[in-house]
């Protein structure tokens, strides 16, 4: 990548599909209905797949 392509920063409350996604996702998890993952369960999932890949070294 050319240094001149990189952006530095990214305006995402300009961005009407970013406000839209995060809006619905707000919806679902004040109605219950989004699956959410515990602190434990992250770092469990992320164990494993670190072991996976590690395996197929």
């Amino acid at each position: 990548m050319v240094e001149e392509e990189i952006e530095e920063t990214y305006e995402h409350w300009n961005n009407s599909n970013f406000l839209n996604e995060l809006k619905e996702q707000e919806d679902k998890y004040l109605k219950g209905k989004l699956k959410t993952y515990s602190i434990e369960e992250s770092l469990s999932n992320a164990t494993s797949a670190i072991k996976k890949i590690k395996k197929k070294g």
